[in-house]
């Protein structure tokens, strides 16, 4: 990978994908919970803190279903892309299930050679 894509590549691929979530839950919850706090004798703050409540419950259910569903989204982008260009530049053996593609082209090769022999 050029280097001019890997420095722009850590600037602008620091997030994951709670990223966007995070930022709308900081700025919710930094309302929510002080007017939560400011009107604990009135029906506002007892809104506002159950709908913090509600919302944490709402993060923490949504980040367990991309942890469950597909981990490797949690971690930032910049580290995915490392790892891609770790495998690549490692070569064709350290791909996961090698074997297979090995076997694969093994197939297609006697696939070739039978047919050849039949065309002579």
């Amino acid at each position: 990978m050029p280097n001019k894509i890997k420095k722009n590549a850590g600037y602008l691929c620091k997030g994951n994908v709670m990223t966007p979530l995070n930022w709308f839950a900081s700025a919710f919850e930094a309302v929510l919970v002080p007017t939560a706090a400011l009107q604990h004798d009135n029906w506002m703050g007892a809104a506002c803190f159950v709908t913090a409540i509600l919302f944490a419950i709402t993060y923490v259910v949504i980040y367990l279903f991309i942890f469950k569903k597909d981990p490797n989204r949690l971690q930032s982008e910049e580290f995915n892309l490392h790892q891609q260009e770790i495998l690549i530049d490692s070569g064709p053996l350290s791909v996961p299930n090698n074997h297979l593609i090995i076997q694969a082209q093994a197939n297609t090769l006697e696939q070739t050679k039978a047919l050849d022999i039949k065309k002579d």
